[in-house]
């Protein structure tokens, strides 16, 4: 990959999450609720409860709702 592409993609991925809203107010872009709900419970199974915050409370399927669409 080129160094101005990872640099974008850097980018894209700070500035995304801080753009999402935080309450649960949120409409998906791309993906049906239900469909929000089971990429939820996938990413939890991709990014556990460990010692740092689990993807569900670091509203991971949110982000990639909004990088999809």
């Amino acid at each position: 990959m080129q160094r101005r592409v990872i640099l974008k993609l850097i980018s894209a991925g700070f500035l995304v999450p801080a753009a999402q809203p935080q309450d649960n107010d949120y409409q998906p872009l791309f993906f049906s609720p239900e469909e929000m709900t089971a990429l939820d419970r996938l990413t939890e199974i991709l990014i556990p409860a460990t010692s740092m915050r689990q993807a569900s409370a670091a509203l991971v399927n949110r982000f990639v709702d909004v990088m999809v669409s």
